[in-house]
């Protein structure tokens, strides 16, 4: 066999050996089950995501963290909460959540804002499990220790004694929020405003305690003022009888 022919014949036994190797690779690849994404990995996705309207219950565990506030901020924060002596779960734990669905969620177009998906227009907010009143002293506190304007008023509201202000969760939960308004919901009554989500079943009104902790989360994290002074009040301008909104 001269050296022409042994050069061909070697060029034939590595091309049949690589294709031997492409075709167990092959076959590996079409055995091999498909591994869905985790859900860890959709969480930092998410998280990555959203960026600043990611709220969860880390920024809220350092809200909670013992610490020593100014002494004279200290009696104005034990008058105003009247939980004081309730101790608070800290640390908070995460309650669970599809993030792989809610990633696929959040990628959707926006149902107002044309050219806008999810991800831009709301906000992944975690409520822990206290009460407004618990998270306005603290948020205060908080601020007051950061050198920050206070988050709420602190004087005592004519909240105190209502429901809402006062009921404690029996755990955290998740909450997606919308950070802007319905377009053209301002200024209107109640049913008109429902009916502008009427179509939407997925939609309902944000709860307070979400838009409270929404409101809190971003400021003390990210000093960024939910409401500023630009602001416009998304309520309903229906008037109940005790001429409240």
């Amino acid at each position: 066999m001269n050296s022409r022919e042994e050069q061909l014949r070697r060029e034939i036994e590595e091309i049949k050996a690589a294709t031997a190797e492409f075709e167990a690779a092959a076959k590996d690849l079409l055995n091999a089950q498909i591994v869905p994404p985790s859900n860890e990995m959709a969480r930092e996705e998410v998280i990555e995501l959203l960026g600043v309207n990611y709220v969860g219950p880390e920024i809220f565990n350092k809200i909670f963290e013992p610490k020593s506030p100014p002494g004279w901020f200290k009696e104005a924060i034990t008058k105003l909460n009247p939980f004081k002596d309730r101790v608070i779960p800290v640390p908070f734990e995460e309650p669970p959540l599809d993030f792989v669905k809610l990633k696929e969620i959040l990628n959707e177009p926006d149902e107002w804002e044309s050219g806008k998906r999810k991800f831009e227009t709301y906000a992944l907010v975690f409520k822990p499990p206290i009460s407004f009143l618990e998270l306005k002293a603290k948020a205060n506190e908080a601020a007051s220790a950061q050198s920050m304007s206070p988050a709420f008023h602190a004087k005592e509201g004519w909240y105190n004694t209502e429901a809402f202000a006062t009921a404690v969760p029996n755990s955290g939960s998740w909450e997606l929020v919308r950070r802007e308004t319905v377009p053209g919901s301002t200024e209107k009554a109640l049913n008109d405003q429902k009916a502008l989500i009427a179509d939407k079943p997925n939609l309902t009104p944000a709860s307070f305690p979400a838009l409270a902790a929404l409101l809190v989360g971003q400021y003390l994290e990210h000093d960024i003022k939910l409401y500023d002074e630009n602001f416009h009040y998304g309520r309903t301008s229906t008037c109940v009888a005790s001429g409240g909104h």
